[in-house]
Formats: structure tokens, sequence, C-alpha cells
């Protein structure tokens, strides 16, 4: 690899991380999956779907991933 190429892979990793967004959109749903997998396995037993359906995790920000739920 030469310098040049060496430094346009290096500009273009540069402006994929400015914007993190759909990166962190992934993981939110990964971890959204995740608490849904475990929500039984806690012990929290389903009487109703409510309380399940309500969970979401979202990329709220460049920066920024929020975790919510109904209050129970």
């Amino acid at each position: 690899m030469t310098a040049d190429q060496f430094a346009a892979r290096l500009g273009a990793w540069g402006e994929s991380i400015q914007n993190m967004q759909p990166t962190l959109t992934g993981i939110a749903e990964d971890v959204k999956q995740k608490i849904k997998i475990d929500y039984g396995r806690g012990g929290l037993k389903r009487r109703t779907n409510s309380l399940y359906n309500s969970i979401d995790v979202r990329a709220t920000d460049a920066d920024t991933i929020s975790i919510s739920m109904n209050d129970y």
C-alpha cells in the first residue's frame, strides 16, 4: 500500500466515523432484542403484553442510546 492509498483509506475512515447514527441504531436494535429475550429469564411474568411491547431502545442522538418502557 502506498502512502497515498493509506491517506485515502484513512480519510474515508475518518468520514465514516463522523456519522455514527447507523452504527448506534444497529446497537440499539441488538440491545432491544437482548432485553426482550432476557425479559422472562429474570423471573418477570408476562401477564399482558403491554409492558413487554413498551420496551424501546433508540439511538436518539449522534452519541446517545435511550432505553425506555412503560412505568410498572
